[in-house]
């Protein structure tokens, strides 16, 4: 099997039309933050 693609982008990170599908369907943005980054740990920054 062969695939190809074409499209803009650097092939690392979040993927745009993934993070939309996922929103679109229910997650929210820390969910897909998560899945796209794993070890990703957030926080409030106070200044």
């Amino acid at each position: 099997i062969i695939f190809k693609g074409r499209g803009y982008g650097h092939g690392v990170g979040l993927c745009q039309e993934g993070a939309k599908k996922m929103a679109e369907i229910g997650f929210n943005y820390i969910e897909i933050l998560k899945f796209y980054f794993p070890n990703l740990e957030l926080g409030k920054i106070n200044y």
